[in-house]
C-alpha cells in the first residue's frame, strides 16, 4: 500500500494514524521507519500521471469537438442556402396567389392558368420545405452530438437548454407585463420558442402589430416600417413570426433596406430614442406620426417578440435575444427533433 501511494500521515475520524493501530511490532517499526519524503515522491508521480491522463483525455475530447463543430458549420451553410430558397418559394407562392386574385377580379372566366401556376408554386414550396426539414434535422442532430460531448466534460445537464421556461398561463405576466423585469434587465428583446403555436395565437389576439416574416406584403419596406413605427408610436409589441426561418439575418436585411443600420438600432434598443426613430417618419404618415406625438411612456411599453417553432434555434438567435420557452405540461419537449 505504501509503495502505491498510501499516506501513513493521514488521521482517521477518531484521530488515529496507521502507526497507532498497527497490530504487530514489525508493522509499527516499518511505519516508523518509512520515509515521508518517499511518500511525497510517489504522490507527486501519481498526480503527474493523473494530469497527463486528464490532458490526453481533454485533447481527445477537444479534437472530437472540433471535428463535430466543423460538421455543424458545414450543415449550417447548407441550411442557410435552403432557408433562402424557402423564403423565395414562399414569396413566389404569395405572388401567384396575388396575381390570381387580381385576374379573377378583372376576368372571372380566365383563371385556369393562374390556378395552375398556384398549384406549381405549392408543389415547389412543398419540395423545398421537405428538403429544408431534412437539413434542419441533420443540423439539430449534429448540434446535439456537440452538446452531449460537452456534457461529458462539464456538469451541464442534457436538458439544460438556454431559455426561461414558462407555461401558457404565464404568458401574460411574463411577456406582456414583464413581472420581475427579467426581460428589461436582460437588455435584449425576446425570442419566444413556441413549438405548439399557442403563445403566438395569444399574442395575435392582443393589441400587437403582427408581421409574418415570409409574407411579401408584411415584409414590404413601407409595410414593415409602419408596423415598427406604429408599435413605437402606440407603445405595443411588435410580433415577428419567423415561420420556417431560423435566422435573424433575413430580418436584418429587410430592416436595413428601410434605413441603413436599422437592424442594429433595433437590437441595441437605440430605436427607442428620438434621434433614431424620427428617421422612420415620412410626411405621408400624417400628423399622428409627428415626432411630438411619440410619448416616452408609450415608447417604454414597446417590445419586440421574435417567435420561432424551432425547439433548438440557431446560435445567432440565442445570442441576440432573451430566450423564453413555452412548455406544455406533459408534452415531450423533444418530440419535434426525434
Amino acid at each position: 500500500l505504501l509503495a502505491k501511494g498510501a499516506d501513513p500521515r493521514i488521521y482517521s475520524s477518531d484521530g488515529m494514524r496507521p502507526v497507532n493501530v498497527a497490530a504487530t511490532k514489525e508493522a509499527i517499526e516499518f511505519l516508523e521507519e518509512w520515509s515521508e519524503e518517499e511518500t511525497d515522491v510517489i504522490l507527486l508521480q501519481i498526480e503527474e500521471a493523473q494530469n497527463r491522463e486528464k490532458d490526453e483525455s481533454n485533447a481527445l475530447h477537444q479534437n472530437e469537438e472540433n471535428r463535430l463543430e466543423d460538421i455543424v458549420a458545414g450543415i449550417q451553410k447548407e441550411y442557410n442556402v435552403m432557408e433562402k430558397q424557402l423564403e423565395k418559394a414562399h414569396c413566389e407562392l404569395n405572388k401567384r396567389i396575388y396575381e390570381h386574385d387580381r385576374g379573377v377580379a378583372k376576368d372571372k372566366g380566365k383563371d385556369e392558368i393562374t390556378i395552375q401556376a398556384i398549384n406549381d408554386a405549392e408543389c415547389h414550396l412543398d419540395d423545398i420545405q421537405q428538403a429544408t426539414e431534412k437539413v434542419r434535422q441533420r443540423l439539430q442532430e449534429a448540434k446535439l452530438k456537440v452538446r452531449e460531448l460537452r456534457v461529458q466534460k462539464t456538469d451541464e445537464k442534457p436538458e439544460d437548454l438556454p431559455g426561461l421556461r414558462i407555461s401558457i398561463r404565464e404568458i401574460d405576466d411574463v411577456l406582456l407585463r414583464d413581472v420581475g423585469n427579467k426581460m428589461k434587465d436582460s437588455g435584449k428583446w425576446t425570442l419566444l420558442i413556441d413549438i405548439g403555436g399557442q403563445a403566438l395565437t395569444f399574442l395575435r389576439y392582443r393589441d400587437t402589430n403582427y408581421v409574418n416574416a415570409l409574407s411579401p406584403v408584411h415584409m414590404a419596406p413601407d409595410a414593415l416600417r409602419l408596423s415598427l413605427l406604429g408599435a413605437l408610436r402606440f407603445g405595443k409589441p411588435l410580433v415577428i413570426d419567423l415561420m420556417d426561418l431560423d435566422s435573424w439575418n433575413v430580418l436584418a436585411q429587410r430592416f436595413d433596406a428601410i434605413q441603413p443600420q436599422l437592424s442594429e438600432h433595433i437590437l441595441s434598443q437605440e430605436i427607442l430614442k428620438e434621434h433614431c426613430f424620427k428617421h422612420l417618419i415620412r410626411e405621408s404618415d400624417g400628423p399622428s406620426y409627428e415626432v411630438s406625438e411619440f410619448n416616452p411612456t408609450r415608447l417604454g411599453n414597446f417590445k419586440l417578440f421574435v417567435v420561432t417553432k424551432q425547439w433548438i434555434p440557431g446560435d445567432e438567435l440565442i445570442d441576440l435575444f432573451y430566450v423564453i420557452r413555452v412548455v406544455i405540461p406533459g408534452a415531450d419537449a423533444f418530440a419535434s427533433i426525434d
